[in-house]
């Protein structure tokens, strides 16, 4: 049994699991998922990151999230906690797939 479990996987790996098929049957991105999910992946692992809930560096210099895969080592107690109990709740939820306005 793996202790060391893999809790998410880099952001890019899940956003690039969103496709379609356009008109000539071909398998695309879909774009407007993509982005959705990328926003809500951002947004919960900043979330994590800003309250405190995580001991591994997930931005670099600049403050930009890094693109690493997050595991249960990587968590504080109480955050691999928060992670058990409500993420699932929140991606399912409305409000993490909301899009920003630019």
């Amino acid at each position: 049994m793996d202790k060391d479990k893999l809790i998410w996987p880099t952001i890019d790996s899940e956003v690039n699991r969103y496709v379609m098929f356009d008109a000539q049957n071909n398998l695309v991105p879909d774009l407007l998922s993509q982005e959705v999910i990328l926003r809500s992946l951002e947004a919960l692992r900043r979330f994590f990151l800003d309250e405190g809930l995580l001991t591994k560096a997930i931005t670099d210099n600049n403050d930009k999230l890094l693109k690493v895969a997050i595991r249960a080592s990587d968590f504080t107690e109480e955050g691999l906690t928060l992670v058990k109990l409500k993420t699932s709740a929140w991606r399912g939820s409305k409000s993490s797939k909301k899009i920003r306005q630019t």
